[in-house]
């Protein structure tokens, strides 16, 4: 559904970009969108979330196969910014930039070790 809409209000308009949120698509798959908007994706939220609602976690709480996005983000010739757009957290447990460079260490580990390759 958010593939066809997306399509829908891009198509014949030359040079329109799109951002894509990874804690948005309640009703359709990461790897859908990528391969239907393709390299129209200029910008990215990176977030996780339950596909109930939308939640901001760290990527990994939720149920995004990041595995798959960064392999459909490659795919597709993605090179703009890896941006997070997550929730701060609390004040017991806040949620400080060196966990969002831990946490995209890790993802890029796994996408590396998934038998995937890429240069980022």
């Amino acid at each position: 559904m958010m593939v066809a809409a997306a399509l829908r209000l891009t198509e014949g308009i030359e040079g329109l970009a799109v951002c894509f949120d990874t804690n948005h698509l309640l009703t359709d798959s990461a790897e859908r969108f990528i391969a239907g908007i393709g390299s129209r994706i200029v910008t990215l939220h990176v977030s996780d979330y339950d596909r109930i609602d939308e939640r901001h976690w760290l990527p990994g709480r939720g149920v995004n196969d990041w595995n798959a996005i960064i392999g459909g983000l490659e795919r597709v010739g993605y090179s703009g910014p890896w941006m997070f757009e997550v929730s701060p957290g609390n004040a017991e447990n806040p949620v400080k930039p060196a966990d969002l460079r831990a946490c995209w260490d890790a993802m890029l580990g796994s996408f590396r070790s998934s038998g995937r390759s890429t240069e980022r």
